[in-house]
């Protein structure tokens, strides 16, 4: 979980006074004590998943590094709050599963989500294989029934976009992809989308 405060500067401009993560991932790090990990005064950029924090999975540091370059084209080009939306959409449907001819192969898929952004639906039912989707800590995270599920499958069901904004204006976009509510399948038009404004 994220969870931080915003502030404004001697300009009113919005920024970022305290941010910190809270997992149950990678037992005895305690993140708010690490300030070093995270300093809201200099510019980074972090991802999350279900690795710990301060042990990335390949999926986190190649979406740090798409995320790094749409913020090289925002600061170059005018992109308005729907480009950016759908460019960082774009960025959590990075899948680099459905063509590998491994994910075919149930026995491979849980190593393989450490991989891909974006996972595929897939179902759990019969699926079997050690504690690779855990914590790094080695130890039984419970993983066979994170991925069991109410429907047994498994897969990125939403994907949001916050953009913050120095005037304090945000956006937030979410897609969802499944409704879980329908019994697991697929949205009628394959996107559910929920897009509103606020200010800080």
């Amino acid at each position: 979980m994220l969870c931080g405060q915003f502030s404004r500067d001697h300009q009113n401009r919005v920024r970022i006074d305290s941010f910190g993560v809270i997992s149950n991932r990678a037992e005895g790090q305690i993140h708010e004590k690490r300030h070093d990990i995270i300093d809201p005064m200099e510019p980074g950029t972090y991802g999350l998943s279900n690795s710990a924090f301060t042990s990335p999975w390949p999926k986190v540091l190649n979406g740090e590094q798409l995320l790094n370059e749409l913020v090289e084209e925002i600061q170059h080009d005018k992109l308005t709050n729907r480009e950016i939306s759908q460019k960082g959409i774009e960025i959590l449907g990075s899948d680099s599963l459905s063509g590998d001819e491994a994910w075919k192969e149930s026995n491979n898929r849980l190593e393989l989500l450490k991989q891909s952004v974006f996972i595929p639906m897939f179902e759990t039912r019969n699926l079997a294989g050690p504690n690779s989707v855990g914590a790094t800590t080695g130890q039984d995270q419970g993983q066979d029934q994170a991925l069991s599920g109410l429907y047994n499958l498994y897969g990125t069901q939403k994907q949001t976009v916050i953009i913050v904004h120095e005037s304090g204006a945000v956006r937030y976009t979410e897609k969802t992809l499944y409704d879980w509510l329908q019994g697991a399948t697929s949205v009628a038009n394959g996107t559910v989308d929920i897009i509103f404004d606020l200010d800080l």
